[in-house]
């Protein structure tokens, strides 16, 4: 749960981010035109619908005493040529003031319009007033005294601005259309020196004006976010006067001037690399923390060619502004744009990406050899994975778009309910593959229900309007849409509307699939959906339920191939497949006329040699009692022959230790010398081996994981406590305990436990209770490390003579076992609640002993009767075990004198 809720922060912070840098991509990609921002126009040249629009507001201004004098066409210094405004100014004679009226660029309910008041006196500055905008630029230029109050109602507007002007009608004049251009031409070049000064805009040529810095970007993006607060205080939705949705013939009038500031130029090539190359950089450093470099290097080739598949089949048709992106923690997104794809075209570009991948990775695993390297294993894996996983139904993977364009989109409550189900299962997905980045993926799909939610609404209100008739012949349009929004009730700020009327316009444009294309689309999906893990399957790439493991005829390839070199490497390959179905005699004969060849080819210092010679000596050591039996002569001859074949595999080994293959063999080979010096009474011998080892892991450390370093100090810490060296042995386990801490999230549970352990172990064997308590105490918040660590506590906390704190371990134990999350606790080891049971009998024994307690452990004594019987184990049968337990093993350490204790309490107190 922690990791979920630590990868969900994570996912939204990054959300935050990407927003960010998307408006700091935008502003700092306007361009501060030095040219005329106010032209007079003739009245009967204003569009019809603007026009009457401003009229109707300026009619609230002409009942305050005003004038109209002329129209103004208004193009803001940082709008596109085409996103332009239509202004009506009007004139008040009492107080010698201007009013200039213009439809909001981003209207809201109560001030779907923009209205400012200019006061031009004979002598001294110019009087503005304006409402809720000044936030926008944050300087005032030279000759001008703004103020802009951040008022609710027009009447409190103007009346703030002839306080403003009170006693100042004598020194007004009034100003012709032209010579109020002037002015705000003056305005704008005042506001352009005023931000150049801060340093918030930089000059550029003439032509392409000037820009937004880096600082002024920033600086811009922090004064919108702090006018927040003002603008919500402005907001009259609680007035009851105020309609509760802006008209939606002003909205589509604004809608139109932010569609086309958007229409900004395609961005350079070095741009889009640039992108891509920071994105890779954050992907990487998300991922690095989880995967090895060479599994890290293959995941982003695998998506990166994943990716190309879409981008390669959006250029096929006719897309444009094409984009790679990979995604922190997620993965990587391929995008282009096309007004009017048609369903088909969808459904070929979302199964562009997928299916080759899949092809490669089948390919990639009916011909590579058993012996490449490790990292094309990898490569396949990722191959076949990742891509039928996108394959699947779920929204937003390539399988879930292809359901969605065929499908849902007929029925847009469907495909919201489609998008609920499909964030349950990346929840889903996420408990079944213990994977936090899955219940990611699903909290960012949470926070898009709502977005599909009310699309969904305003579709079905425009759909149905049309099955009505009201539109009868007509595509729905923009008014449509934004009276959809008043009809449905979907209350959002002016962004957030044109947001979501962008995409309800695009989707309204695009071809409903017809049953024929539904029906091909779904069969061509289908077909890699449902064949892919059929032909895997047949061809033996997955385990399937009536799958045998044993596919490969070894002795008809063997009879096929008539190449020497080729030979030797599928009887190499036909020895590991007997070896793992533990036909240990025939993989040796394999391996020896292996060798044979390998000889005779010449080949007998190459790494070839060395594997040969390292499974061997491994199948010769493991299971030198499944080849001789009880025959010492022969057990003898093995043990021998495993020493000289790993002897032989190391010089090898150093001799091609170039790769990576041959350093992992090398050290895998001296462990193994070091366990049968160990068994041979040779502990000095197996820690120069174990030495000589650890150095080879600490390169490859990165290979692996770390696994193998770690069980090369556990195992030296073993071997110095056989010398009693124990001062050695736990510093060993602590820096064991150091590079599990290390790894990653996944590796890191199971390693530190096996650590943690066997230091705890070992204080507790050399009597050192309170230092075993301790260390269990630093690991209490570590994930996966019960039982074990009660377990412990309990034996230290006995040998204490704290007998209530030892019981309560115990129990602790006991309750963590039986809740490990619904898994059957006796899996691996039927008996470890039954030994818990008998422990608490131990400590009963003890305090009775003791004089504590005069009272038989009557509950205690049935809770373990009813475990015996659970586990199909009579009283006599857990006795004896418990004898076992005393008669084998080493009888030094604290578990031998816990199981003789356990031993006597159950004789005591069992039936």
């Amino acid at each position: 749960m922690t990791q979920i809720v630590v990868i969900a922060v994570l996912l939204v912070a990054i959300a935050f981010a990407a927003m960010f840098v998307a408006a700091y991509r935008q502003i700092r990609s306007m361009r501060w035109k030095q040219a005329p921002v106010f032209t007079p126009i003739d009245a009967h040249r204003v569009p019809g619908n603007e026009k009457s629009l401003v009229e109707e507001k300026a009619r609230e201004l002409e009942a305050l005493g005003f004038e109209p004098r002329f129209w103004l066409v208004i193009n803001p210094p940082m709008s596109h040529p085409d996103s332009t405004l239509h202004g009506l100014v009007l004139f008040h004679p009492d107080t010698g003031s201007y009013g200039e009226v213009t439809i909001h660029p981003q209207p809201e309910p109560g001030h779907e319009f923009n209205v400012e008041f200019l006061h031009f006196p004979v002598n001294g500055d110019i009087l503005y007033t304006t409402n809720r905008i000044r936030h926008v630029l944050g300087v005032t230029p030279q000759g001008y005294q703004w103020e802009d109050p951040y008022l609710d109602t027009l009447d409190e507007l103007w009346d703030y601005h002839r306080n403003r002007v009170s006693g100042q009608a004598a020194n007004a004049r009034e100003v012709s259309a032209s010579e109020f251009c002037r002015h705000g031409h003056a305005f704008f070049d005042g506001l352009a020196t005023e931000l150049c000064h801060r340093g918030d805009l930089t000059m550029g040529n003439r032509e392409a004006g000037y820009r937004f810095s880096h600082l002024g970007a920033w600086r811009l993006i922090r004064r919108m976010q702090k006018a927040g607060s003002k603008l919500a205080k402005a907001t009259t939705h609680n007035d009851p006067q105020t309609p509760m949705f802006p008209d939606p013939r002003v909205s589509v009038i604004a809608h139109a001037n932010n569609e086309a500031d958007m229409a900004r130029k395609p961005a350079p090539a070095s741009h889009k690399l640039g992108l891509l190359l920071v994105s890779l950089v954050l992907f990487m450093i998300s991922f690095g923390m989880r995967l090895d470099l060479t599994a890290l290097i293959v995941l982003v080739a695998v998506l990166f060619f994943h990716e190309m598949g879409h981008i390669a089949a959006m250029r096929l048709c006719g897309f444009q502004r094409l984009q790679v992106l990979f995604i922190p923690f997620l993965g990587a997104i391929a995008r282009g744009e096309k007004e009017g794809a048609s369903p088909l075209q969808g459904t070929f570009i979302a199964l562009a990406g997928p299916v080759p991948g899949i092809l490669l990775g089948a390919a990639l695993w009916l011909t590579y050899p058993e012996w490449s390297p490790e990292w094309m294993s990898t490569l396949i894996f990722m191959l076949l994975f990742i891509n039928f996983f996108n394959l699947l139904p779920i929204y937003p993977l390539d399988g879930g778009q292809v359901a969605n364009l065929l499908i849902f989109q007929r029925w847009p409550g469907l495909q919201a309910a489609f998008g609920g189900t499909s964030m349950l299962a990346f929840f889903g997905l996420a408990w079944w593959l213990s994977e936090p980045l899955l219940a990611g993926i699903g909290i960012l799909l949470a926070f898009g229900l709502v977005h599909q939610y009310r699309e969904a609404q305003v579709l079905a209100h425009i759909r149905r309007g049309a099955r009505d008739g009201q539109k009868t012949g007509e595509a729905p349009s923009l008014h449509d849409i934004y009276q959809g929004f008043e009809a449905t009730r979907t209350i959002l700020p002016f962004h957030g509307r044109f947001q979501l009327a962008r995409g309800l316009s695009k989707r309204l444009k695009e071809p409903t699939p017809t049953l024929r294309d539904s029906v091909i689309g779904l069969a061509l999906y289908l077909l890699f959906l449902l064949g892919t893990p059929v032909a895997a399957a047949y061809h033996g790439i997955v385990d399937w339920p009536f799958n045998d493991y044993e596919t490969v005829d070894w002795e008809a390839r063997l009879a096929e191939t008539e190449d020497d070199a080729t030979r030797a490497q599928v009887l190499y390959s036909a020895a590991r497949d007997a070896y793992y179905m533990d036909r240990f005699q025939k993989a040796r004969e394999y391996l020896d006329e292996s060798r044979e060849l390998l000889a005779r080819l010449g080949l007998s210092e190459s790494l070839s040699m060395a594997r040969n010679l390292h499974l061997s000596a491994e199948i010769a050591h493991y299971y030198d009692e499944e080849l001789a039996g009880d025959d010492t002569e022969a057990l003898e001859q093995l043990r021998k022959d495993a020493i000289n074949d790993l002897q032989q595999a190391v010089e090898l080994y150093q001799l091609n230790e170039s790769t990576v293959e041959a350093i992992d063999g090398h050290a895998e080979a001296l462990d193994q010398l070091a366990s049968i010096a160990e068994t041979d009474d040779a502990p000095e011998q197996a820690l120069a081996y174990l030495k000589e080892a650890e150095a080879l892991w600490r390169q490859l450390a990165a290979e692996d994981n770390g696994y193998s370093l770690v069980y090369n100090l556990n195992h030296q810490a073993r071997v110095y406590s056989e010398l009693e060296n124990h001062t050695a042995a736990i510093g060993r386990l602590r820096e064991s305990m150091s590079v599990a801490r290390s790894m990653d999230e996944f590796s890191r549970p199971y390693l530190l436990r096996t650590s943690a352990n066997q230091l705890i172990d070992l204080h507790l064997d050399l009597g050192e209770y309170n230092r075993a308590l301790a260390l269990a105490d630093e690991l209490r918040d570590q994930p996966d490390m019960e039982p074990d660590l009660s377990e412990r506590r309990a034996w230290a906390h006995f040998k204490l003579s704290d007998h209530t704190s030892a019981r309560a371990d115990l129990e602790a134990a006991i309750t963590t076992l039986e809740s490990n999350e619904g898994e059957d606790y006796r899996y691996y080891y039927d008996k470890e609640k039954a030994d818990y049971l008998a422990q608490l009998l131990m400590v009963h024994r003890e305090e009775s002993h003791g004089g504590l307690t005069r009272e038989p452990p009557t509950r205690d004594t049935e809770r373990l009767l009813a475990e015996l019987d659970a586990i199909d184990l009579s009283p006599e049968d857990y006795k004896a075990h418990l004898q076992r337990q005393c008669e084998c093993g080493d009888k030094s350490g604290y578990r031998y004198q816990r199981s003789l204790l356990m031993r006597d309490a159950v004789h005591e107190y069992l039936p």
